[in-house]
């Protein structure tokens, strides 16, 4: 109904690949 984003953001899984990966996706949209 809204155009809204949303992101959980986990300090520890930002240290891995794909949590490197995860937040870039989210930021590329």
């Amino acid at each position: 109904e809204y155009p809204v984003e949303g992101i959980q953001f986990h300090p520890e899984s930002i240290m891995t690949k794909v949590g490197k990966d995860l937040l870039q996706n989210f930021l590329d949209m």
